[in-house]
């Protein structure tokens, strides 16, 4: 799993493919590929949710837990945002995550959110309930907020979500 980091684009998609053409006996090696949605090449992140959802079961919780304190950047956030919702139904126990980025007041990352609850089922929709019921902390009024105020606005908004399911 070493070659995930390799500077050449080429070997980092044939890792990635290669860790998806193993199925779940990649599952050790999930967070590891995982970061490669951060990777420059488009190439290696398309390839990267192909092969989670390839490794199967052990991507929906890693990803969440990469969503929630490992998701550097915005663009990392929306490629993890948007792989969760490819895992569909097996990933509705992580909804609250996702509804978390309901009224974050980030356009793109709203709607990633939304696009991937709608992907996860019928059980999705408490979670959004219970977001939009919650006016505060008005995570949608970002704007001029530090990160950490958001972030932790964020997590109670996702707390009040799970408290529904």
């Amino acid at each position: 799993a070493g070659t995930l980091e390799d500077q050449d684009e080429i070997v980092r998609l044939v890792a990635v493919e290669g860790l998806g053409h193993l199925g779940e006996a990649a599952s050790p090696w999930t967070n590891a590929l995982i970061l490669r949605l951060g990777d420059f090449s488009e190439a290696v992140r398309q390839q990267t949710v192909c092969s989670l959802l390839q490794v199967g079961p052990a991507g929906p919780p890693c990803l969440a837990e990469f969503i929630q304190t490992g998701a550097t950047t915005r663009e990392v956030q929306l490629e993890a945002l948007q792989a969760m919702g490819h895992f569909g139904e097996v990933a509705a126990d992580h909804t609250p995550i996702l509804a978390g980025f309901v009224g974050c007041g980030v356009a793109c990352l709203e709607q990633a959110a939304v696009a991937s609850l709608k992907c996860m089922g019928p059980s999705s929709a408490a979670a959004v309930a219970a977001i939009l019921a919650q006016p505060e902390p008005p995570v949608h009024l970002a704007e001029g907020s530090t990160p950490e105020q958001v972030q932790a606005a964020q997590k109670m908004r996702r707390r009040a979500a799970a408290e529904v399911m």
